[in-house]
Protein backbone atom coordinates (compact mmCIF):
# COMPACT_ATOMS: atom_id res chain seq x y z
CA UNK A 1 0.00 0.00 0.00
CA UNK A 2 2.81 2.41 0.84
CA UNK A 3 4.47 1.67 -2.53
CA UNK A 4 1.20 2.46 -4.34
CA UNK A 5 0.75 5.74 -2.47
CA UNK A 6 4.34 6.72 -3.23
CA UNK A 7 3.83 6.02 -6.97
CA UNK A 8 0.64 8.13 -7.01
CA UNK A 9 2.47 11.03 -5.37
CA UNK A 10 5.36 10.70 -7.84
CA UNK A 11 2.95 10.64 -10.82
CA UNK A 12 1.18 13.73 -9.52
CA UNK A 13 4.51 15.53 -9.09
CA UNK A 14 5.56 14.62 -12.65
CA UNK A 15 2.18 15.70 -14.05
CA UNK A 16 2.69 19.18 -12.63
CA UNK A 17 5.69 19.49 -14.96
CA UNK A 18 3.58 18.96 -18.11
CA UNK A 19 2.43 21.74 -20.41
CA UNK A 20 -1.26 21.01 -20.85
CA UNK A 21 -3.58 22.46 -23.49
CA UNK A 22 -6.89 24.16 -22.79
CA UNK A 23 -9.47 23.49 -25.49
CA UNK A 24 -11.88 25.90 -23.85
CA UNK A 25 -9.48 28.80 -24.18
CA UNK A 26 -11.20 31.63 -26.06
CA UNK A 27 -8.15 32.72 -28.10
CA UNK A 28 -6.28 29.77 -29.62
CA UNK A 29 -4.42 32.25 -31.84
CA UNK A 30 -3.20 35.77 -31.07
CA UNK A 31 -5.84 38.40 -31.87
CA UNK A 32 -3.48 40.05 -34.38
CA UNK A 33 -2.98 37.95 -37.54
CA UNK A 34 0.55 39.37 -37.90
CA UNK A 35 1.52 37.40 -34.78
CA UNK A 36 0.29 34.07 -36.11
CA UNK A 37 3.44 33.21 -38.02
CA UNK A 38 7.08 34.38 -37.91
CA UNK A 39 7.88 37.34 -40.19
CA UNK A 40 10.13 35.24 -42.46
CA UNK A 41 7.38 32.72 -43.26
CA UNK A 42 6.72 32.10 -46.95
CA UNK A 43 3.11 33.31 -46.80
CA UNK A 44 4.13 36.81 -45.68
CA UNK A 45 6.56 36.99 -48.59
CA UNK A 46 3.83 35.92 -51.05
CA UNK A 47 1.39 38.48 -49.60
CA UNK A 48 3.98 41.25 -49.85
CA UNK A 49 4.91 40.33 -53.43
CA UNK A 50 1.30 40.15 -54.56
CA UNK A 51 0.67 43.61 -53.11
CA UNK A 52 3.46 44.96 -55.33
CA UNK A 53 2.46 43.26 -58.59
CA UNK A 54 0.05 44.67 -61.14
CA UNK A 55 -3.12 42.64 -60.61
CA UNK A 56 -5.39 44.77 -62.80
CA UNK A 57 -5.94 41.84 -65.18
CA UNK A 58 -7.69 39.99 -62.35
CA UNK A 59 -10.12 42.87 -61.81
CA UNK A 60 -12.00 42.27 -65.06
CA UNK A 61 -15.48 41.14 -64.10
CA UNK A 62 -17.97 39.25 -66.18
CA UNK A 63 -21.68 39.88 -65.72
CA UNK A 64 -23.04 37.66 -62.96
CA UNK A 65 -26.84 37.28 -63.13
CA UNK A 66 -26.85 35.71 -59.67
CA UNK A 67 -25.89 39.05 -58.16
CA UNK A 68 -23.69 37.57 -55.46
CA UNK A 69 -20.79 39.48 -53.95
CA UNK A 70 -17.45 38.26 -55.19
CA UNK A 71 -14.24 37.63 -53.34
CA UNK A 72 -11.54 40.22 -53.84
CA UNK A 73 -9.56 39.02 -56.90
CA UNK A 74 -6.29 40.04 -55.22
CA UNK A 75 -7.07 37.76 -52.27
CA UNK A 76 -8.06 34.88 -54.55
CA UNK A 77 -4.89 35.26 -56.61
CA UNK A 78 -2.77 35.37 -53.45
CA UNK A 79 -4.37 32.19 -52.09
CA UNK A 80 -3.78 30.30 -55.34
CA UNK A 81 -0.20 31.52 -55.79
CA UNK A 82 0.61 30.47 -52.23
CA UNK A 83 -1.13 27.13 -52.79
CA UNK A 84 0.96 26.35 -55.88
CA UNK A 85 4.11 27.49 -54.09
CA UNK A 86 3.57 24.83 -51.40
CA UNK A 87 2.49 22.18 -53.92
CA UNK A 88 -1.25 22.29 -53.26
CA UNK A 89 -3.35 22.24 -56.45
CA UNK A 90 -6.59 20.54 -55.44
CA UNK A 91 -9.33 23.16 -55.07
CA UNK A 92 -11.07 21.02 -52.44
CA UNK A 93 -7.94 20.70 -50.35
CA UNK A 94 -7.26 24.43 -50.72
CA UNK A 95 -10.78 25.12 -49.45
CA UNK A 96 -10.18 22.89 -46.43
CA UNK A 97 -6.77 24.37 -45.71
CA UNK A 98 -8.21 27.90 -45.74
CA UNK A 99 -10.07 26.75 -42.63
CA UNK A 100 -7.47 24.53 -40.98
CA UNK A 101 -4.03 25.79 -42.07
CA UNK A 102 -2.66 28.99 -40.55
CA UNK A 103 -0.63 29.89 -43.64
CA UNK A 104 -3.66 29.57 -45.90
CA UNK A 105 -5.80 31.56 -43.47
CA UNK A 106 -3.27 34.38 -43.62
CA UNK A 107 -3.16 34.24 -47.44
CA UNK A 108 -6.97 34.30 -47.60
CA UNK A 109 -7.31 37.08 -45.01
CA UNK A 110 -9.51 34.76 -42.91
CA UNK A 111 -11.89 34.21 -45.82
CA UNK A 112 -12.98 30.72 -46.83
CA UNK A 113 -13.70 30.49 -50.57
CA UNK A 114 -15.28 27.21 -51.63
CA UNK A 115 -13.63 24.85 -54.09
CA UNK A 116 -15.98 25.75 -56.95
CA UNK A 117 -15.10 29.43 -56.63
CA UNK A 118 -11.37 28.62 -56.53
CA UNK A 119 -11.55 26.32 -59.54
CA UNK A 120 -13.60 28.80 -61.55
CA UNK A 121 -11.22 31.64 -60.67
CA UNK A 122 -8.22 29.74 -62.03
CA UNK A 123 -10.07 28.91 -65.23
CA UNK A 124 -11.48 32.40 -65.79
CA UNK A 125 -8.17 34.18 -65.11
CA UNK A 126 -5.71 31.82 -66.80
CA UNK A 127 -4.24 34.61 -68.97
CA UNK A 128 -3.92 36.92 -65.96
CA UNK A 129 -1.88 34.27 -64.13
CA UNK A 130 0.33 33.99 -67.23
CA UNK A 131 0.97 37.73 -67.05
CA UNK A 132 2.45 37.33 -63.57
CA UNK A 133 5.32 35.26 -64.99
CA UNK A 134 7.24 38.22 -66.48
CA UNK A 135 6.41 40.43 -63.49
CA UNK A 136 7.97 37.90 -61.11
CA UNK A 137 10.95 37.55 -63.45
CA UNK A 138 11.44 41.31 -63.29
CA UNK A 139 11.22 41.13 -59.50
CA UNK A 140 13.92 38.44 -59.51
CA UNK A 141 16.20 40.77 -61.44
CA UNK A 142 15.71 43.48 -58.84
CA UNK A 143 16.57 40.94 -56.14
CA UNK A 144 19.95 40.27 -57.77
CA UNK A 145 18.98 37.09 -59.60
CA UNK A 146 18.63 36.51 -63.33
CA UNK A 147 22.08 35.61 -64.63
CA UNK A 148 20.90 34.87 -68.15
CA UNK A 149 24.18 35.01 -70.05
CA UNK A 150 23.78 31.27 -70.61
CA UNK A 151 20.36 29.63 -70.67
CA UNK A 152 19.53 25.93 -70.59
CA UNK A 153 16.58 24.24 -72.30
CA UNK A 154 15.04 20.87 -71.48
CA UNK A 155 11.70 19.11 -71.39
CA UNK A 156 9.96 16.69 -69.07
CA UNK A 157 6.95 14.45 -69.58
CA UNK A 158 4.01 15.00 -67.24
CA UNK A 159 1.13 12.54 -67.12
CA UNK A 160 -2.24 13.62 -68.48
CA UNK A 161 -5.43 13.45 -66.45
CA UNK A 162 -6.87 10.59 -68.48
CA UNK A 163 -7.79 6.94 -68.23
CA UNK A 164 -5.66 4.63 -70.36
CA UNK A 165 -8.75 2.51 -71.04
CA UNK A 166 -10.34 5.41 -72.96
CA UNK A 167 -7.91 5.18 -75.90
CA UNK A 168 -9.63 4.57 -79.24
CA UNK A 169 -8.66 3.98 -82.87
CA UNK A 170 -10.55 5.61 -85.75
CA UNK A 171 -12.61 2.46 -86.32
CA UNK A 172 -13.57 2.30 -82.65
CA UNK A 173 -14.47 6.00 -82.54
CA UNK A 174 -16.60 5.82 -85.66
CA UNK A 175 -18.37 2.73 -84.36
CA UNK A 176 -19.13 4.45 -81.05
CA UNK A 177 -20.41 7.58 -82.79
CA UNK A 178 -22.63 5.41 -84.98
CA UNK A 179 -23.98 3.58 -81.93
CA UNK A 180 -24.85 6.83 -80.14
CA UNK A 181 -26.50 8.17 -83.30
CA UNK A 182 -28.56 4.99 -83.71
CA UNK A 183 -29.64 5.11 -80.07
CA UNK A 184 -30.64 8.76 -80.35
CA UNK A 185 -32.60 8.14 -83.56
CA UNK A 186 -34.32 5.06 -82.11
CA UNK A 187 -35.26 6.96 -78.97
CA UNK A 188 -36.62 9.89 -81.01
CA UNK A 189 -38.76 7.53 -83.08
CA UNK A 190 -40.05 5.77 -79.97
CA UNK A 191 -40.95 9.07 -78.31
CA UNK A 192 -42.67 10.29 -81.48
CA UNK A 193 -44.82 7.18 -81.46
CA UNK A 194 -45.57 7.52 -77.74
CA UNK A 195 -45.96 11.26 -77.27
CA UNK A 196 -46.69 12.62 -80.74
CA UNK A 197 -46.03 16.36 -80.76
CA UNK A 198 -45.80 16.47 -76.96
CA UNK A 199 -42.63 16.32 -74.83
CA UNK A 200 -41.51 13.23 -73.02
CA UNK A 201 -38.77 12.61 -70.51
CA UNK A 202 -35.28 14.01 -71.02
CA UNK A 203 -32.71 12.16 -73.06
CA UNK A 204 -29.84 10.38 -71.32
CA UNK A 205 -26.95 12.63 -70.39
CA UNK A 206 -24.63 11.28 -73.07
CA UNK A 207 -27.22 12.12 -75.76
CA UNK A 208 -28.67 15.34 -74.37
CA UNK A 209 -25.56 17.18 -73.18
CA UNK A 210 -23.44 18.46 -76.12
CA UNK A 211 -20.40 18.70 -73.87
CA UNK A 212 -20.33 15.05 -72.89
CA UNK A 213 -19.79 11.84 -74.79
CA UNK A 214 -20.67 12.80 -78.36
CA UNK A 215 -18.76 16.07 -78.21
CA UNK A 216 -15.69 14.30 -76.85
CA UNK A 217 -15.90 11.70 -79.61
CA UNK A 218 -16.12 14.38 -82.31
CA UNK A 219 -13.12 16.18 -80.81
CA UNK A 220 -11.22 12.89 -80.69
CA UNK A 221 -11.92 12.25 -84.39
CA UNK A 222 -10.60 15.71 -85.28
CA UNK A 223 -7.43 15.14 -83.29
CA UNK A 224 -7.03 11.69 -84.83
CA UNK A 225 -6.98 13.20 -88.31
CA UNK A 226 -4.03 15.37 -87.25
CA UNK A 227 -2.22 12.38 -85.72
CA UNK A 228 -2.74 10.32 -88.88
CA UNK A 229 -1.38 13.12 -91.07
CA UNK A 230 1.79 13.32 -88.99
CA UNK A 231 2.30 9.56 -89.00
CA UNK A 232 1.96 9.02 -92.76
CA UNK A 233 5.65 9.83 -93.17
CA UNK A 234 6.61 7.17 -90.61
CA UNK A 235 6.43 3.92 -92.54
CA UNK A 236 7.82 1.91 -89.63
CA UNK A 237 4.68 2.39 -87.57
CA UNK A 238 2.16 -0.34 -88.35
CA UNK A 239 -0.25 0.04 -85.45
CA UNK A 240 -3.25 2.31 -86.09
CA UNK A 241 -2.95 5.62 -84.23
CA UNK A 242 -5.13 6.19 -81.17
CA UNK A 243 -6.43 9.16 -79.25
CA UNK A 244 -7.86 9.32 -75.75
CA UNK A 245 -11.52 10.23 -75.48
CA UNK A 246 -10.98 11.78 -72.03
CA UNK A 247 -8.40 14.26 -73.36
CA UNK A 248 -8.06 14.07 -77.13
CA UNK A 249 -4.99 16.36 -77.21
CA UNK A 250 -2.87 14.16 -74.93
CA UNK A 251 -0.35 11.86 -76.62
CA UNK A 252 1.45 8.64 -75.79
CA UNK A 253 4.91 9.53 -74.45
CA UNK A 254 7.70 7.76 -72.64
CA UNK A 255 8.30 9.21 -69.18
CA UNK A 256 10.28 8.09 -66.14
CA UNK A 257 7.59 5.51 -65.35
CA UNK A 258 7.30 4.12 -68.86
CA UNK A 259 4.85 4.82 -71.64
CA UNK A 260 1.63 6.67 -70.96
CA UNK A 261 -0.64 9.54 -71.96
CA UNK A 262 0.84 12.93 -71.23
CA UNK A 263 2.21 16.28 -72.37
CA UNK A 264 5.76 17.53 -72.91
CA UNK A 265 6.53 20.42 -70.52
CA UNK A 266 9.39 22.67 -71.70
CA UNK A 267 11.45 25.06 -69.58
CA UNK A 268 14.37 27.43 -70.18
CA UNK A 269 16.48 27.99 -67.05
CA UNK A 270 19.27 30.43 -66.26
CA UNK A 271 22.36 30.04 -64.08
CA UNK A 272 20.40 31.04 -60.95
CA UNK A 273 17.81 28.31 -61.50
CA UNK A 274 15.12 30.77 -62.59
CA UNK A 275 12.71 29.66 -65.30
CA UNK A 276 12.78 32.32 -68.01
CA UNK A 277 10.42 30.55 -70.43
CA UNK A 278 7.80 27.82 -69.98
CA UNK A 279 5.55 26.10 -72.47
CA UNK A 280 3.84 22.76 -73.16
CA UNK A 281 3.56 20.71 -76.34
CA UNK A 282 1.88 17.42 -77.13
CA UNK A 283 4.78 16.16 -79.22
CA UNK A 284 6.94 13.44 -77.64
CA UNK A 285 10.07 14.81 -79.35
CA UNK A 286 11.85 18.01 -78.37
CA UNK A 287 13.73 19.33 -81.43
CA UNK A 288 10.77 21.25 -82.85
CA UNK A 289 10.45 23.21 -79.58
CA UNK A 290 13.97 24.69 -79.59
CA UNK A 291 13.45 27.88 -81.62
CA UNK A 292 10.03 28.79 -80.11
CA UNK A 293 11.35 28.30 -76.58
CA UNK A 294 14.52 30.32 -77.19
CA UNK A 295 12.51 33.13 -78.78
CA UNK A 296 10.09 33.12 -75.84
CA UNK A 297 13.00 33.25 -73.40
CA UNK A 298 14.55 36.22 -75.21
CA UNK A 299 11.22 38.06 -75.23
CA UNK A 300 10.62 37.41 -71.52
CA UNK A 301 14.13 38.44 -70.55
CA UNK A 302 13.79 41.68 -72.52
CA UNK A 303 10.36 42.41 -71.00
CA UNK A 304 11.80 41.84 -67.52
CA UNK A 305 14.66 44.26 -68.16
CA UNK A 306 17.42 41.64 -67.97
CA UNK A 307 20.46 41.36 -70.22
CA UNK A 308 19.94 39.21 -73.33
CA UNK A 309 21.42 35.69 -73.30
CA UNK A 310 24.42 34.95 -75.49
CA UNK A 311 24.47 31.12 -75.28
CA UNK A 312 21.69 28.52 -75.29
CA UNK A 313 22.45 24.94 -74.22
CA UNK A 314 20.25 21.89 -74.87
CA UNK A 315 20.72 18.12 -75.02
CA UNK A 316 20.88 15.97 -78.15
CA UNK A 317 17.09 15.63 -78.26
CA UNK A 318 16.96 19.20 -79.59
CA UNK A 319 19.43 18.60 -82.39
CA UNK A 320 18.34 19.74 -85.81
CA UNK A 321 20.53 21.50 -88.33
CA UNK A 322 17.79 24.09 -88.79
CA UNK A 323 17.98 24.97 -85.09
CA UNK A 324 21.68 25.73 -85.55
CA UNK A 325 21.55 27.63 -88.83
CA UNK A 326 18.53 29.68 -87.75
CA UNK A 327 20.21 30.73 -84.50
CA UNK A 328 21.71 33.94 -85.71
CA UNK A 329 21.72 37.32 -83.99
CA UNK A 330 19.67 38.26 -81.96
CA UNK A 331 19.24 34.59 -80.98
CA UNK A 332 21.94 33.23 -78.65
CA UNK A 333 24.61 30.85 -79.88
CA UNK A 334 23.33 27.25 -79.69
CA UNK A 335 25.28 24.49 -77.98
CA UNK A 336 23.58 21.19 -78.83
CA UNK A 337 25.28 17.81 -79.33
CA UNK A 338 24.45 16.43 -82.78
CA UNK A 339 22.82 13.06 -83.27
CA UNK A 340 25.62 10.44 -83.20
CA UNK A 341 26.60 8.95 -86.56
CA UNK A 342 29.36 6.45 -87.33
CA UNK A 343 29.44 7.62 -90.94
CA UNK A 344 30.29 11.21 -90.07
CA UNK A 345 34.07 11.81 -89.97
CA UNK A 346 35.35 13.89 -87.08
CA UNK A 347 37.31 17.06 -87.61
CA UNK A 348 40.78 17.60 -86.20
CA UNK A 349 40.70 19.37 -82.83
CA UNK A 350 43.34 21.86 -83.95
CA UNK A 351 43.89 23.92 -87.04
CA UNK A 352 41.46 25.73 -89.30
CA UNK A 353 38.01 24.29 -89.91
CA UNK A 354 37.55 23.12 -93.52
CA UNK A 355 35.08 25.17 -95.50
CA UNK A 356 33.30 21.94 -96.48
CA UNK A 357 32.69 20.96 -92.84
CA UNK A 358 29.04 20.23 -92.08
CA UNK A 359 27.00 21.77 -89.28
CA UNK A 360 27.20 18.61 -87.11
CA UNK A 361 30.97 18.40 -87.61
CA UNK A 362 31.47 22.00 -86.53
CA UNK A 363 29.34 21.47 -83.41
CA UNK A 364 31.18 18.26 -82.48
CA UNK A 365 34.51 20.05 -82.76
CA UNK A 366 33.33 22.91 -80.52
CA UNK A 367 32.03 20.48 -77.89
CA UNK A 368 35.37 18.68 -77.92
CA UNK A 369 37.15 21.87 -76.82
CA UNK A 370 37.57 22.77 -73.15
CA UNK A 371 35.28 25.76 -73.55
CA UNK A 372 32.52 23.80 -75.25
CA UNK A 373 32.74 20.89 -72.83
CA UNK A 374 32.63 23.23 -69.82
CA UNK A 375 29.54 25.03 -71.14
CA UNK A 376 27.65 21.83 -71.87
CA UNK A 377 28.66 20.21 -68.56
CA UNK A 378 26.62 22.83 -66.66
CA UNK A 379 23.36 21.92 -68.40
CA UNK A 380 22.37 18.95 -66.26
CA UNK A 381 23.14 20.72 -62.99
CA UNK A 382 21.03 23.74 -63.98
CA UNK A 383 17.83 22.40 -65.50
CA UNK A 384 17.38 18.92 -64.00
CA UNK A 385 17.09 20.17 -60.37
CA UNK A 386 14.29 22.51 -61.48
CA UNK A 387 12.23 19.59 -62.76
CA UNK A 388 13.07 17.58 -59.65
CA UNK A 389 11.87 20.37 -57.37
CA UNK A 390 8.63 20.92 -59.28
CA UNK A 391 7.71 17.28 -59.85
CA UNK A 392 8.96 15.70 -56.62
CA UNK A 393 9.10 18.33 -53.88
CA UNK A 394 5.96 20.18 -55.00
CA UNK A 395 4.22 17.08 -56.42
CA UNK A 396 3.35 18.65 -59.77
CA UNK A 397 3.80 15.39 -61.65
CA UNK A 398 0.33 15.02 -63.17
CA UNK A 399 -1.88 17.59 -64.84
CA UNK A 400 -5.04 18.53 -62.99
CA UNK A 401 -6.65 19.86 -66.17
CA UNK A 402 -7.38 18.61 -69.67
CA UNK A 403 -6.37 20.08 -72.99
CA UNK A 404 -3.15 21.59 -74.30
CA UNK A 405 -4.02 25.21 -73.49
CA UNK A 406 -5.05 24.35 -69.93
CA UNK A 407 -1.84 22.38 -69.39
CA UNK A 408 0.17 25.35 -70.70
CA UNK A 409 -1.49 27.71 -68.22
CA UNK A 410 -0.91 25.29 -65.35
CA UNK A 411 2.77 24.85 -66.25
CA UNK A 412 3.35 28.60 -66.36
CA UNK A 413 1.70 28.98 -62.98
CA UNK A 414 4.06 26.31 -61.65
CA UNK A 415 7.00 28.18 -63.22
CA UNK A 416 5.89 31.51 -61.73
CA UNK A 417 5.69 30.08 -58.22
CA UNK A 418 9.03 28.31 -58.73
CA UNK A 419 10.64 31.68 -59.39
CA UNK A 420 8.90 33.18 -56.36
CA UNK A 421 10.39 30.45 -54.19
CA UNK A 422 13.83 31.17 -55.66
CA UNK A 423 13.53 34.84 -54.72
CA UNK A 424 12.25 34.01 -51.22
CA UNK A 425 15.12 31.61 -50.53
CA UNK A 426 17.69 34.09 -51.85
CA UNK A 427 16.33 36.83 -49.59
CA UNK A 428 16.08 34.49 -46.59
CA UNK A 429 19.67 33.35 -46.99
CA UNK A 430 20.90 36.92 -47.44
CA UNK A 431 19.25 38.06 -44.21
Amino acid sequence: MLAIDRRIRDDARVARDYLTGDREQQFLLPPDMRDWLPPDHLVWFVVEVMERLDLSAFQVRAADPRGRRRYDPAVMATVLIYAYAVGERSSRRIERRCLEDVGFRVAAGNLAPDHTTLSRFVKDHADAFDDLFVQVLELAGRAGLGRVGTIYLDGTKIAADVSSSKARTRAQLEAEVARITREARARDEAEDDEFGDGTGEELPDELADPDTRRARLDAALEELADVEAKRRSNSRSRKPPRVNVTDSQARIMKGPRGWGWGYNAQAVVDDDGLIVAADVTNSPVDNHAYLPMIDQACDNVAAAGLDPPDTAVADAGYWDSTNITASTNPRPRPVIPPTPSKRRPKLALRGPIPTAATVPQRMERFLATKTGAAIYAKRKGRVEPVFGTIKTSRRIDRWRCRGLDAARHEWRLAATTHNLLKIWRAITIAT
